[in-house]
C-alpha cells in the first residue's frame, strides 16, 4: 500500500483494519516524522514507541533529533478527543489520530453522546485537513450499535485504505 502521495496532501486520510497501529501506519508515520513536525494523537493507547524508534533508526542513528518533532498527545475519553482536537491549530502540520473511535466505543459512553462527541470532533477534523495531511486510524466496533460511528468516519474520509483480517496460522493436527 503506497501511501506517500498522501503525505503532502490536504485532506482525511483514513486507515481501516483489525488492528489500529499496523505496519502501514507506524510507515507513514516515520514518513511525516523524516519530512518535519507532527501532532499525534493517542486515543487508543496504541503507540508501540520500540517499533516507531527501531523504524526511525533505519534512516538514522540520531533518533533523539527525529523525536523532538513528534508532538504527542494521548486521549483516553472522546471528551478528551474532543478537547484536543478543539486546541490544536490548523497549520501545516500534518496530524495523526491512532484508534480515533477507541474512546467512542467506551460501552460507558451512552451512544446518542457518543455520537454528538463524535459530530463536534468532525467538525475540528474538517478545520484540520484544510491546512495540513489528516491521517486516522480506525477498528471496526466489537458491539454492533456503535457500527454508525465507523461507518460515519469512513465516508468522511478522502482516501481510504483497508487492512484485510490477518490470516489465520493453520495449526498443526496433533498425532493422537
Amino acid at each position: 500500500m503506497n501511501l506517500t502521495p498522501y503525505l503532502s496532501a490536504q485532506g482525511l486520510v483514513v486507515l481501516c483494519g483489525p488492528r489500529a497501529v499496523t505496519p502501514a501506519a507506524h510507515h507513514l508515520l516515520v514518513a511525516l516524522i523524516l519530512r518535519g513536525a507532527v501532532h499525534l494523537l493517542d486515543a487508543g493507547n496504541r503507540l508501540q514507541p520500540y517499533t516507531l524508534t527501531r523504524l526511525l533508526r533505519q534512516h538514522t542513528p540520531h533518533i533523539e533529533a527525529l523525536l523532538t518533532r513528534l508532538h504527542l498527545q494521548r486521549a483516553f475519553t472522546a471528551h478528551q478527543v474532543l478537547a484536543v482536537l478543539e486546541s490544536l491549530p490548523a497549520t501545516a502540520i500534518p496530524v495523526v489520530v491512532l484508534d480515533f473511535l477507541a474512546p467512542f466505543y467506551d460501552e460507558t459512553l451512552p451512544l446518542p453522546q457518543a455520537k454528538a462527541l463524535l459530530q463536534r470532533s468532525l467538525v475540528h477534523l474538517e478545520r484540520l485537513q484544510q491546512a495540513a495531511p489528516l491521517i486516522v486510524t480506525l477498528t471496526p466496533p466489537s458491539q454492533p450499535a456503535r457500527q454508525s460511528l465507523f461507518t460515519t468516519l469512513r465516508q468522511r474520509a478522502s482516501a481510504l485504505f483497508e487492512e484485510p483480517e490477518p490470516e489465520p496460522i493453520p495449526s498443526q493436527l496433533r498425532l493422537c
